[in-house]
């Protein structure tokens, strides 16, 4: 492939912009992260910044913070997540934090930050403010002002997804959070988005919406997909990528994965390619390196 180097200087004057990290090998993505200045993309990160700098490319430019914040969710949503079995990434989150852009500080934070600069011992009180600064907490008169907002917000999305509205309001947010992930990824009729909401939160610990993410992505029934070892999701993400669909990404997942490729690529049954011997397997690849395909690759097998 060949690539040029990206200007990050000239991209970042356009505004915010979602940039990736490519494996010199395949030249596949392993992070997803957004930025607005040049020296954010080789700043301090998580994973090892690509040796030769060709390899960091622009995937959307000219962005708002927020556009670039939902753009950095689609892109890590759509490759998934390795340290969770949903997909090839190295991002550790699913995106749309404020630190790819220079961490946003409230007048509070600032104030208490110049304390703590000031070389200043803090006191019990201050340490209270920065820990309800930093959790986004609301003082009684701010909570009470954005109530009427909420309540908004939270009607507009039960009309959305057809749900009852008086029980959707009466949920927590973290039961909101879990139907609207429902409803978002797909897998649930209307009637069944509010059902079971307490078996669901171990689910969503476990990071449900990557997971029904990647069910969506991999077109596999979710409850299925949810029902899987996060290994067996590892390796149905991998058989993804190297280009199998349908159900071979299912079959015989405790398979290495050189020996699930053989079945999908040669069209055969685990128990004809286990039955065959090291010199007859061989003889089936260099017959398909050759251009055989079907039943050519097995002919005259038992002379060999």
């Amino acid at each position: 492939m060949n690539l040029e180097l990206v200007d990050f200087a000239q991209v970042g004057k356009k505004g915010c912009f979602v940039y990736c990290y490519l494996r010199a090998t395949d030249h596949t993505p392993y992070y997803i992260g957004i930025a607005k200045r040049a020296d954010r993309v080789t700043a301090h990160h998580t994973v090892n910044i690509p040796p030769d700098r060709r390899n960091i490319r622009i995937l959307r430019s000219g962005l708002t913070h927020e556009e670039a914040q939902r753009w950095e969710q689609f892109y890590i949503a759509h490759y998934g997540r390795k340290d969770n079995g949903t997909g090839i990434l190295r991002n550790q989150t699913d995106g749309g934090e404020t630190g790819g852009l220079g961490r946003i500080w409230s007048e509070e934070q600032r104030k208490l930050h110049a304390e703590l600069s000031r070389g200043r011992r803090l006191s019990e009180e201050a340490k209270a403010r920065i820990s309800a600064a930093n959790k986004g907490n609301f003082s009684p008169e701010q909570r009470a002002a954005l109530e009427p907002i909420w309540h908004r917000l939270a009607t507009e999305q039960a009309q959305l997804m057809d749900v009852d509205v008086s029980a959707y309001l009466a949920l927590p947010q973290d039961k909101k959070r879990v139907v609207i992930d429902r409803y978002k990824y797909g897998g649930f009729k209307p009637e069944d988005l509010m059902k079971d909401l307490d078996f669901q939160e171990r689910y969503e610990r476990a990071g449900l919406r990557q997971k029904l993410g990647a069910a969506k992505k991999y077109e596999i029934d979710p409850k299925v997909y949810l029902a899987l070892s996060d290994k067996h999701r590892q390796k149905v993400a991998e058989r993804y990528s190297s280009g199998m669909r349908g159900e071979r990404l299912l079959q015989y997942l405790d398979l290495d994965m050189r020996t699930a490729q053989s079945l999908e690529r040669y069209d055969c049954s685990l128990e004809f390619w286990q039955s065959l011997t090291t010199k007859q397997k061989g003889a089936v690849r260099s017959r398909w390196n050759r251009g055989a395909r079907g039943a050519e690759l097995f002919e005259g097998l038992g002379h060999i």
